[in-house]
């Protein structure tokens, strides 16, 4: 609605309207074992700024120490958004987005409503099981023998989510 975009124009500083959004969303409510680490978010947003974007974390109040803990560790200095924006204006900030990459969370089925693409990392949950709607998902996830396993919190090393690079990223990002 006009009032959301609003709402989502009102987060993003002056003279952003025209640039490349990237929005990253780095929570997942269901458990960190569905979390890509933080350092990973944060080497991701520092790429894609380099390439011109400017890059937005997303989250919900909850996920606001996610928020700094990403923002802390990356150079480029994202704007962090988690838990400062109701539903209504992340799904605009989402819609204006030229790209999200997040986690199997939430913040990805948002962005496929509004057709706006996504990097979906998948750890220990199984793509099979919500695979509908990926028109404009490109997924990344890795091939090891505890996966898809459906825990909260892994009980060994995240090796389903630690294996994911982020150049990887950047190169689906880029594309």
């Amino acid at each position: 609605t006009e009032p959301e975009e609003e709402a989502a124009r009102t987060l993003c500083p002056p003279g952003t309207a025209d640039e490349p959004l990237v929005a990253i969303a780095p929570g997942a409510s269901y458990g960190s074992a569905k979390r890509w680490p933080v350092e990973a978010f944060a080497a991701v947003a520092d790429a894609l700024a380099g390439l011109g974007a400017r890059v937005i974390l997303v989250g919900t109040p909850a996920e606001r120490e996610l928020g700094r803990a990403v923002l802390a560790q990356a150079q480029s200095r994202p704007l962090d958004l988690c838990g400062r924006s109701d539903l209504g204006a992340l799904k605009a900030l989402l819609r204006r987005a030229s790209l999200l990459v997040c986690n199997d969370a939430g913040a990805r089925h948002i962005a496929t409503a509004f057709g706006t693409p996504a990097i979906v990392l998948f750890g220990p949950t199984a793509l099979e099981k919500t695979d509908c709607n990926l028109e404009t998902v490109d997924v990344l996830e890795t091939s090891v023998a505890c996966r898809p396993c459906y825990h909260r919190e892994c009980p060994i090393d995240h090796r389903c989510m630690r294996q994911i690079e982020p150049a990887a990223v950047v190169a689906r990002a880029r594309a």
